[in-house]
């Protein structure tokens, strides 16, 4: 599926601790490597992203790889087995 970082000056913070432990814990799984294809670095980071097809209605957090994660305007592609989790819940 094709997602795209959310632009940094409109990121929120997480409610308590970071985005990928965020994740995790709504994913109910631990983050190890990046979620985008081809990428076998670390997942070091739960980045807020949204889906270009829909705008950036909805905010969903993915684990990534600090490069992946600074990508800007720049859609690229995850899994479909990645789970998404809402930003908001």
């Amino acid at each position: 599926m094709r997602i795209e970082n959310v632009p940094v000056k409109t990121q929120k913070k997480p409610s308590a601790g970071t985005w990928l432990e965020f994740w995790e814990t709504h994913a109910k799984k631990t983050a190890s490597k990046c979620s985008v294809i081809g990428c076998e670095s670390r997942a070091e980071v739960g980045a807020q992203v949204f889906k270009p097809s829909m705008g950036p209605t909805s905010i969903y957090i993915v684990p990534l790889c600090p490069t992946h994660a600074a990508l800007v305007k720049e859609p690229f592609d995850v899994a479909e087995s990645v789970t998404l989790v809402l930003a908001n819940k």
